[in-house]
């Protein structure tokens, strides 16, 4: 993992029921500062499928990932 030099916008919620969250976390402390725009978003939800929860949490995860998009673009 320490190879691993793209820039990332990771998002997983730390009580996922279906996908265990120490995977995401292993791989954030092993990459996030490989690159200055790394980012991660754990979510403190019981949600396999962030997307599906309830509004204005989904919104706000939008925009932080089209904001997160915009800067990586420059």
């Amino acid at each position: 993992m320490n190879a691993f030099r793209l820039p990332y916008f990771l998002v997983y919620a730390d009580e996922d029921p279906i996908t265990a969250s120490w995977g995401n976390r292993d791989f954030a402390a092993k990459t996030l500062g490989n690159h200055d725009l790394n980012r991660v978003q754990a979510l403190q939800a019981p949600y396999h499928e962030q997307l599906i929860m309830k509004p204005p949490t989904p919104q706000r995860l939008l925009q932080a990932m089209d904001d997160w998009m915009d800067v990586v673009r420059g």
